[in-house]
This record gives C-alpha cells, structure tokens and sequence, in this order.
C-alpha cells in the first residue's frame, strides 16, 4: 500500500527494511508481512531500473524477502489457519517477485515452488476453492519459472524437475478454481473423495494420479 510504502521509505535503508519484515513476522502479523514485502519488493524493480541496484544484488534482496514469506506460509500452513486473501495476497506476491529472471536463480526458483505448492495445496483445506483472481496470479508465476527457465543455464536435472513441479500446480490450480465455479463445491472441497481433495493431495505429494 500507498502508507506502507511511506512508512518504509520514512528512513529507508535495507537492513531497518528487513527489520521491520522481521517484526512482523514475529508477531504473527503476516497481512502487515505481505504490504510492507511488496512495497520492498517494488523498491527493489525501481532501484535496479534506476541501475542503483545490480541484478545480483536485486537477487540477494527478493530472496531475503522471499525467505520471510515463506516462514510465514508454513506457519500459517502448519496451524490450519489459511484464508482466501493470505492466499491470494501470497500468490500474487510471488508472481511479482519473480517477474524478472534476471533477478531469479535456480534455488530461488525451487524453493518458491515449494512455496507455492503449499498455498494451492492448503493440505488442511481451509480455502475452499481457488478465487479465478489468484489463479491468475499462480498461473502468472508459473509463466515466469518458465520464462527463467528459458533464459538461465539451468540442468537438465533442474529443469526436469521443475517442469514437473509446474505441471502439476497447472493441474492443482485448474481443478481448485474450478472447485468453486460449480454447483457443490462446497461439499465437494469436504469430502475426502472429491476432485478437490485428489488434487491437493497429489500436487502436495508432488506425484500425480489421475482423479
């Protein structure tokens, strides 16, 4: 937001930035975690279009920033307490922090795919569906990967696995959104038998079997 922002740039320098990241995600205030890692993360892309930032050290930033959310997501995971708007916020976080390659590596880019997989696969099932507006948002992440893929070195190895792991968040985001756009869904995201169900706990396994 607009004040997050003013409240960062108040006395900018990276380590208090990072600090208040710290803050929040020690007290549990994992909304406030998203604003203000935003407002970050758009400092950062103004910085290195500026050229005031490397693209290295534009890289070094996202993952320390990244590192936090990612906590935050296992926490809330782990405590059964995922909501619509963590979800979305989330997705579109990581849609955003990897919308440069140049500021993405290989390790990076896996472990935001572990990220991911944990907010669409909410093993708990506390979201009942996946909103059109946050598929958009994963779906968005998932171009990027490829788009880093792309243009990086990456191995063989690498890339097998991460084609992988994106294949299978396509399946996962297609049926969670179409979880809540039928008639039902919401008995269909309770029952152990259901689509939704099979998707969260294939993805989450990272081995598909078809429904």
């Amino acid at each position: 937001s607009a004040g997050g922002r003013r409240l960062l740039l108040a006395a900018f320098d990276w380590p208090n930035a990072v600090a208040l990241l710290d803050e929040q995600l020690l007290g549990g205030n994992y909304d406030r975690l998203n604003n203000q890692a935003s407002s970050l993360i758009l400092e950062v892309d103004s910085q290195y279009a500026a050229k005031t930032l490397a693209a290295a050290e534009a890289l070094e930033k996202k993952d320390t920033f990244f590192t936090k959310l990612a906590a935050a997501a296992v926490t809330v995971n782990t405590a059964k307490s995922m909501s619509e708007g963590y979800m979305c916020a989330s997705l579109n976080l990581a849609s955003t922090i990897s919308s440069n390659p140049a500021h993405l590596s290989t390790a990076l880019v896996g472990r935001m795919l572990d990220h991911v997989s944990i907010l669409v696969s909410d093993q708990h099932s506390s979201v009942a569906s996946i909103p059109t507006a946050c598929a958009s948002s994963a779906l968005s992440f998932m171009a990027n990967v490829f788009a880093f893929q792309k243009q990086s070195n990456i191995s063989a190895t690498d890339l097998s696995s991460h084609v992988a792991t994106v294949e299978q968040g396509l399946v996962s985001v297609l049926r969670e959104t179409a979880a809540g756009l039928i008639d039902g869904a919401a008995s269909l995201a309770s029952s152990n038998s259901s689509s939704t169900a099979i998707a969260r706990n294939t993805y989450a396994g990272r081995a598909w079997a078809a429904a």
